[in-house]
């Protein structure tokens, strides 16, 4: 970044330098002039680029040491004034653009100390010119009239630098909003994707992925398995200890399964202590080995903070996605594989594949 600060500043030296050369070819000008502003032009780019490789201000609070950059180009243009009078006006309007650059990166009380040490250096700078030179636009008939006119660009060059800086100040609000709106957008899209309690997708979030699972499927993509997973008895939790406990065990179950599933396998919660297991590019055989794993840990789960007397288990219906397949097919599939799971026993899991 540091570079790219140096190349701007160097291309608006080179602008100036072809300027000159121009006054050089309508004879305003000797050809010295031109060469020496290229040279001090070089000159600043080469010594704050030793100070920058030095790694020089890198940890300070202006990176860019853009206050000392600032006094050398404003150095560079009063030297150019005592040197070409006749076009001094040239060299003070370039002193406008070294104030709308530098102040970017300076505070306002470090750009109003700028600004007077400049109306300073300015002021001094054009005593030393000739009668018949020292004006900043015209000449003054008298002492007043060139107070007046060392005033009014005074004023010129605050009302830049005020209005540079509250640019800047616009700029960072306006990238602040930018920000925060996008936080609050991810914040919206959370909240309409996530259940509220667990952090798992909702039913909103997980059936339009499963559509897209079966469109996969039908254009034969890949394989897609499904399970509808429901924790056993979990009205004796409720009943029995709140369901503020209840609660407890439901965001615990969702962090269990998630520690054992897979990255590609989404996870919703389908309603009440229901959830739905979505598993992209998986068999029916490889999708009963991750939901045996996912019931063993949570039956291995410790839950004698929340509810000792009672064990914490859950049932899965597993099934896989056919290419003939429409969205209700596979969830009432998954739905009759729960229901056997849970007629059978409970704690187990059982694969229907389709007919």
């Amino acid at each position: 970044m540091r570079t790219r600060m140096l190349m701007a500043v160097g291309v608006s030296y080179a602008v100036d330098a072809l300027f000159l050369a121009c006054f050089w070819w309508l004879d305003r000008v000797s050809l010295g002039l031109p060469l020496l502003y290229a040279a001090a032009g070089l000159a600043h780019i080469a010594v704050f680029a030793g100070v920058f490789r030095l790694g020089w201000g890198r940890q300070g609070r202006d990176p860019y040491l853009t206050e000392w950059q600032m006094v050398t180009a404003i150095a560079v243009q009063l030297g150019a004034v005592l040197l070409a009078p006749w076009i001094k006006a040239y060299f003070l309007c370039i002193i406008f653009v070294v104030f709308a650059f530098g102040t970017l990166s300076l505070t306002i009380r470090q750009a109003l100390l700028m600004w007077l040490s400049t109306c300073a250096m300015t002021a001094i700078t054009l005593q030393y010119l000739p009668s018949q030179h020292n004006a900043a636009v015209t000449i003054p008939d008298n002492a007043r009239e060139a107070v007046l006119v060392g005033l009014a660009y005074a004023s010129i060059l605050l009302r830049c630098l005020l209005l540079n800086h509250y640019g800047t100040v616009l700029r960072v609000r306006l990238v602040q909003r930018q920000r925060k709106l996008a936080d609050e957008v991810v914040a919206v899209h959370r909240l309409a994707t996530h259940d509220l309690l667990t952090g798992a997708l909702n039913r909103h979030a997980i059936l339009p992925m499963l559509e897209e699972q079966i469109h996969l499927v039908q254009r034969g993509r890949q394989a897609c398995a499904l399970a509808l997973i429901d924790l056993d008895h979990f009205k004796r939790v409720n009943d029995g200890h709140g369901h503020l406990v209840g609660d407890q065990v439901l965001c615990r179950v969702v962090d269990t399964m998630n520690a054992t599933l897979r990255p590609s396998d989404k996870l919703a919660r389908y309603g009440g202590e229901e959830f739905l297991l979505l598993m992209p590019a998986t068999t029916l055989e490889e999708a009963l080995v991750v939901l045996e794993r996912v019931r063993l840990a949570v039956a291995h789960q410790s839950w004698q903070d929340l509810v000792a007397d009672l064990p914490i288990t859950l049932s899965a219906g597993i099934t896989h996605v056919h290419a003939r397949d429409r969205l209700d097919d596979v969830l009432a599939r998954a739905d009759t594989s729960l229901y056997q799971a849970k007629n059978e026993g409970r704690n187990r899991c059982v694969c229907l594949a389709a007919n």
